[in-house]
């Protein structure tokens, strides 16, 4: 949540050393919409949507890549004989409004690293993580406070994620049974195989 581009505004929202151009004006839902690319480099790019009667951001992505077999490359340091090379980032946000407040409601982040001898600059291991929030709710009025600990602005959400919970995940989301489909079930049941 701390790296909610639009809220905390950086990235690409923080304009110094970015390029913008608007590619194209489209319509939406009724909505007139400008798609506005940007770059800062060869490796860093930004797309984003914009209602042009407010300008709030419907959606932001940025990407940090290789180009011509260079790498994005930021290096973080860990406390060992190896260190951890960021090779590729990605990250996009959509919001959606309710009332006349634009919300988050979706979030991805795809990161590529390379973990490597310090020594040596061997690359050991090649690995790629995606995290993806999916905000379903939103409660706005007549909140008293947070339903049990609220949570902490300056963490991860994954380190304050309560332990998996196989009740609620088992039926969350699943599609409903129709009557038809019941009904089909009872009667396959109910048949005898026949060879």
């Amino acid at each position: 949540m701390e790296d909610n581009y639009v809220k905390h505004r950086f990235g690409p929202i923080d304009v110094k050393g970015w390029k913008y151009n608007i590619d194209s004006i489209l319509t939406y839902n009724k909505q007139t919409i400008y798609k506005i690319s940007g770059t800062k480099s060869a490796s860093q790019s930004t797309v984003m949507y914009i209602d042009s009667d407010d300008f709030s951001i419907l959606k932001l992505e940025l990407k940090q890549q290789m180009v011509n077999g260079e790498y994005y490359r930021r290096y973080l340091n860990l406390p060992d004989p190896h260190g951890l090379q960021e090779t590729s980032f990605y990250m996009l946000f959509e919001f959606h409004r309710i009332g006349d407040k634009m919300y988050l409601k979706y979030q991805r982040e795809e990161d590529s690293y390379n973990v490597f001898n310090k020594a040596t600059n061997e690359i050991i291991l090649r690995q790629s993580f995606v995290k993806e929030l999916f905000v379903n709710n939103m409660l706005k009025d007549n909140v008293d406070g947070p339903a049990g600990k609220p949570m902490n602005m300056n963490k991860s959400v994954e380190g304050q994620a309560s332990p998996f919970n196989p009740d609620f995940w088992r039926y969350y989301n699943a599609p409903v049974e129709t009557s038809n489909e019941s009904k089909i079930i009872k009667e396959l049941e109910g048949a005898e195989i026949k060879n």
